[in-house]
């Protein structure tokens, strides 16, 4: 048997094996990218088969026989493959172990994440426990606490709010709150702000205030929570919603000192305002989108009330509420029969651009010494003469 054939076949073999895997290895890497992928398994089949017969051929021209020849190939070429084949187990090892190892960083993150909560449950009830300290400034510093861990942790946010809230539902009053009920002037109301020992609760308050304000979304935040507020009975002071996104607002008999505003504040469930009082210097609710019910029954102000362009898209209800101030209503939207019964405005009064309105206005009553401009298909009845100076709303 002539070794030449197998020598020539076998170098042939080897060298285009040896390219076809370089090739596929230029392609792997990116460093070659026309032709095709898969060439590393034919590249081993060609350089097996060509160590298979340059080793035969080696072979052929010592003292081999052909069979010893053949068996000596044979064993050059399945080392080839077996070496390839070890080249993929090792390879595939890596990707059998990744299951295994992403479950420990689940575990390990899992763990974390417990801790991280462990801390923070411990950072909050240590808070909550200093509100009650004695000290203002313990306070302060609780409630700010409390305030930062609803800014981290979005799940403390509504059970923060409840905390700030039942903090200002705490009976609480102040000389300057007194004098501003009275009536007084503000030059006979500025001794009055010098109460020092009940003026550093009402700082504490104030902060909490504050807080609960910079924790609401604002309305341009669609997707933000709509939390909700139960102030019922709340003092509060200069309270500022404007443009915030709320829930529920609940603030019976709250009382409102100095300027308010819910200026553009959506309130996307009930707002409860009933019995509540206005101190203050003005009351600006304009632009507001209330969804759910809006009652203002018993609502009592003593400055002026700013409602212009108020979409009020539930049940609205201001029966038996008094105004001693101007209210206007400038294209404000109802979209229920609004309830005005034995509501008395003692001042200016304007529902420019609401024409349609269908409201019930039984005992309803309106300054005489004022302008009063009234919805189309409302009048003022002048000979109603029990209350001097008001006159009876018929619609």
């Amino acid at each position: 048997m002539s070794a030449t054939p197998w020598l020539v076949v076998g170098w042939l073999c080897v060298g285009a094996g040896a390219a076809t895997l370089i090739g596929a290895w230029l392609i792997r890497t990116g460093r070659w990218r026309d032709g095709r992928p898969a060439l590393t398994l034919p590249g081993v089949i060609t350089l097996a088969f060509g160590t298979f017969c340059l080793v035969s051929g080696l072979s052929l021209d010592g003292s081999s026989t052909g069979s010893d020849a053949l068996r000596t190939g044979g064993l050059a070429g399945l080392a080839v493959a077996a070496l390839y084949w070890l080249w993929l187990y090792e390879r595939g090892r890596p990707t059998d172990k990744l299951p295994e190892q992403s479950m420990s960083d689940r575990w390990d993150q899992q763990r974390l994440d417990a801790e991280h909560a462990r801390a923070a449950d411990e950072r909050f009830a240590r808070a909550l426990e200093l509100i009650g300290h004695e000290a203002d400034q313990v306070r302060v510093g609780a409630l700010h606490a409390l305030a930062a861990l609803a800014r981290t942790n979005p799940a403390y946010g509504q059970t923060t709010l409840d905390i700030l809230c039942a903090y200002l539902r705490r009976p609480f009053d102040h000389a300057g709150y007194q004098e501003r009920r009275s009536g007084r002037g503000a030059e006979q109301r500025d001794g009055a702000w010098h109460d020092v020992p009940a003026d550093r609760e009402r700082q504490v308050r104030l902060t909490a205030q504050r807080l609960i304000v910079d924790l609401l979304p604002a309305t341009s935040e669609p997707d933000a929570p709509e939390y909700n507020l139960d102030l019922t009975g709340a003092a509060l002071e200069y309270f500022d919603l404007s443009h915030k996104k709320v829930g529920t607002f609940t603030a019976r008999s709250a009382h409102f000192y100095e300027a308010v505003s819910f200026e553009g504040a959506t309130f996307h469930g009930p707002m409860w305002l009933t019995w509540a009082h206005m101190w203050g210097e003005a009351f600006r609710a304009n632009d507001m989108v209330c969804h759910g019910i809006s009652w203002w029954s018993n609502f009592t102000a003593s400055g002026p009330v700013d409602f212009d362009r108020t979409d009020f898209q539930g049940e609205t209800k201001f029966a038996y509420a008094t105004f001693a101030d101007r209210v206007s209503f400038q294209n404000c939207r109802f979209a229920t029969a609004a309830d005005f019964q034995n509501t008395e405005f003692l001042g200016e009064l304007i529902f420019t651009n609401t024409d349609g309105l269908n409201g019930r206005t039984a005992g309803m009553r309106v300054s005489l010494q004022h302008d009063v401009r009234l919805p189309l298909g409302w009048v003022v009845d002048h000979r109603d003469s029990r209350e001097p100076g008001l006159g009876l709303v018929r619609a």
